[in-house]
């Protein structure tokens, strides 16, 4: 019988956003992704007013890359330097970190670099790790470019 071995993959992507850096990230934590990002919801865990800070902890439930429920938590917040991680865990399937800078990319636009770097738990976390192609990374990070930017343009979610 073959042992489970864990995997780790990585993937980046820039998207070009159009507003200032400073209207932009904010729209990467978790109550104002929900103007932008087509069934995102969450649910607080910790701390129960809801401030942004390190440590804060929610839920999501069927989200992106998971079929069940997620645990996150921010383990990095730097608001001055427009920076945001997280750590989102699927038990028994794969633990991820999302990272998220936002740099100003001149003439009242921005880059926000996206990076996800998951590690499986499981042999289901492992065939995960095998579908998240660069090309399918590629094209969901692409997805949140055209979002947020429809967002910004109309103060609306984008309908698919």
């Amino acid at each position: 019988m073959k042992s489970f071995q864990a995997r780790r993959i990585k993937r980046s992507h820039t998207i070009l956003l159009n507003d200032k850096p400073g209207r932009i990230f904010s729209l990467f934590t978790p109550e104002e992704e929900k103007k932008w990002a087509p069934g995102w919801d969450y649910t607080l865990l910790y701390p129960t007013k809801g401030k942004i800070e390190k440590n804060f902890m929610f839920l999501t439930r069927n989200h992106d890359h998971a079929d069940e429920q997620a645990i996150w938590i921010i383990c990095n917040y730097k608001p001055l330097s427009y920076c945001i991680d997280y750590f989102r865990i699927e038990s028994g399937k794969k633990v991820g970190k999302i990272e998220i800078s936002c740099i100003d990319a001149g003439e009242g636009k921005t880059f926000a670099h996206v990076s996800y770097t998951y590690t499986s738990l499981s042999t289901d976390g492992n065939k995960f790790l095998e579908s998240f192609t660069e090309e399918s990374y590629v094209d969901y990070i692409s997805q949140w470019e055209k979002a947020i930017n429809y967002y910004l343009k109309t103060g609306k979610m984008i309908s698919d």
